[in-house]
């Protein structure tokens, strides 16, 4: 599973596929060991550009559709955000970043269950603030809270959540929400937790706030993040 990044010359990639983690959430796609990034037409790079690569212990793998190109510290380039799930604890968001190396530099809580996921949705200054926001989904299939967090040094520190939503489902490929902004600031979009309605969140002075846009399809998700 591969991600590019068009503003800057990376690439990040999930390999290794395993079967050692038993967690068929994605519709057959495998869980991943290994997490790589390539700097790509780097003229400072040998031979063109230089990579880094790093593998997870036995007992946790990468769970997720793809590995997200996020800026996160808001001083680019941008960081590598994946699902990682544990055997013991379920899965929490991760950030990885280049420094001399492929590291991981923060991470949210585990969900303290196995088996048990979060689907990503976006990053953005959601809020106005100058700090970049990451939002998912914690338990898109069993729970359906929208979770805010921020960077505090090694941490991803919740700081706002939402119920009723999801973004995923059992056994699909893809996660279904994302961001947009069309003229009158940021907001997320996402499912309601019934999947009957397309629903928009704003994070607001009093916290995270959500309207229905309409009824839900992925051709109304696709027109509503392009503004239309």
């Amino acid at each position: 599973m591969v991600e590019d990044y068009t503003d800057w010359p990376i690439r990040a990639e999930l390999a290794q596929p395993t079967t050692r983690y038993d967690h068929d959430v994605l519709g057959g796609l495998p869980r991943w060991g290994e997490l790589s990034i390539v700097a790509l037409a780097c003229s400072a790079c040998r031979n063109g550009f230089t990579g880094s690569a790093v593998r997870l212990p036995d007992e946790m793998v990468f769970e997720d559709v793809a590995p997200r190109l996020w800026e996160v510290d808001g001083e680019g380039p941008p960081e590598v955000v994946v699902v990682e799930s544990h055997r013991d604890h379920g899965s929490r968001l991760a950030v990885w970043a280049w420094r001399d190396g492929l590291v991981r530099i923060a991470a949210g809580d585990w969900i303290g269950q196995p088996q048990r996921w979060l689907a990503p949705v976006a990053h953005g200054d959601f809020d106005g603030d100058g700090r970049i926001e990451l939002a998912w989904v914690d338990r898109p299939h069993v729970l359906g809270d929208l979770v805010f967090a921020r960077l505090d040094g090694e941490k991803l520190t919740e700081f706002a959540r939402l119920p009723g939503l999801t973004n995923h489902r059992i056994g699909d490929r893809v996660i279904l929400s994302g961001s947009r902004d069309c003229g009158q600031g940021p907001e997320l979009l996402l499912a309601s937790k019934d999947w009957r309605d397309l629903m928009a969140v704003r994070l607001t002075a009093d916290g995270p706030m959500a309207r229905r846009l309409g009824a839900w399809s992925e051709p109304a998700l696709a027109a509503a993040l392009d503004c239309r």
